[in-house]
């Protein structure tokens, strides 16, 4: 019985989370919208830059060992694309 109120509760609090989200961006002109999404590249750049910085001063650290950031991880269900 605690597994199903569990998974409820779960499902109930994604449903108003995605709701909220999309009336947000719902709500957001295009200009609002280029303007987020171009700051989200910007810090893609940015961590990209600072990541290969790292790798370059650790190359022995398990994070810098080729393929390792192709591969998802359990809170992350795409690749990462660090070139």
């Amino acid at each position: 019985m605690g597994k199903i109120f569990s998974y409820l509760l779960r499902l109930l609090s994604f449903l108003f989370i995605s709701s909220v989200l999309k009336r947000k961006i719902n709500e957001m002109d295009d200009k609002e919208v280029k303007s987020t999404l171009q700051q989200i590249r910007d810090n893609n750049a940015k961590m990209a830059a600072t990541l290969k910085k790292y790798c370059d001063d650790y190359p022995d650290d398990e994070i810098c060992k080729p393929g390792r950031l192709d591969e998802p991880s359990k809170n992350q269900g795409y690749k990462a694309n660090w070139d």
